[in-house]
């Protein structure tokens, strides 16, 4: 199973993206090219995610899951040390059978540094862009042209 640990502010929930919210067009902030771009990842490297975000405090994953379309599968715990990276790598720990990860995230200063070469690093300001897209089809070992 090939899983992407899943951030929400400053990779769908953006800077750019609350000046483009309208809730007579859209109810949520998502940025829909980033939410677009990751549904077709999705489809295309058979994805599963998993909500790393502290958005799992305010909302379960199969909300966000219908929310955006993404295969959201299940949240990362709360670890004792309240890094991140330790509860990415607590939830791979419980789950034997992925065969590869990606963490997409915005502050990476809280991740295990064998994680570092595994993670797609955005910014808040404008999130997840093609080049990070491109990256991703990277990470698992393909192309996208």
């Amino acid at each position: 199973m090939r899983v992407v640990f899943l951030d929400i502010d400053g990779v769908l929930v953006t800077r750019r993206s609350l000046f483009g919210h309208d809730e007579r067009i859209h109810r949520y902030e998502f940025d829909v090219c980033a939410v677009n771009m990751l549904l077709t990842a999705q489809t295309e490297l058979g994805l599963c995610f998993v909500l790393s975000s502290s958005w799992r405090k305010i909302y379960c994953h199969k909300t966000l899951s219908v929310m955006t379309g993404l295969n959201i599968i299940d949240s990362t715990g709360i670890s004792s040390t309240n890094r991140r990276g330790d509860e990415i790598q607590d939830w791979l720990n419980s789950n034997p059978n992925v065969s590869d990860y990606v963490i997409i995230d915005d502050e990476v200063s809280d991740l295990n540094d064998n994680q570092l070469n595994r993670t797609i690093k955005t910014e808040y300001a404008d999130g997840f862009l093609f080049g990070h897209f491109l990256k991703l089809y990277e990470l698992f070992g393909e192309k996208n042209e």
